[in-house]
């Protein structure tokens, strides 16, 4: 996530873990914590929604997650 979301991405952690029958077998939701950052001003609304769509992108292709919007 930081390697696709750079250099807007400063730290990606993973905040939650749920696994449960109802979600199906082998498969779990994770909740993440982004932190957006550039060292000369604040990023824009589209910076961050247009590097939150391209690290989407990746996980769904790579992982096969299913995003929630």
């Amino acid at each position: 996530v930081k390697t696709t979301g750079a250099p807007l991405v400063k730290n990606a952690e993973v905040i939650d873990v749920f696994q449960d029958e109802k979600l199906g077998a082998d498969k779990k939701s994770v909740a993440m914590r982004l932190t957006y950052q550039r060292p000369d001003r604040t990023p824009t609304q589209e910076e961050v929604t247009e590097t939150r769509n391209k690290i989407n992108n990746v996980l769904e292709k790579s992982l096969l997650a299913q995003i929630r919007k």
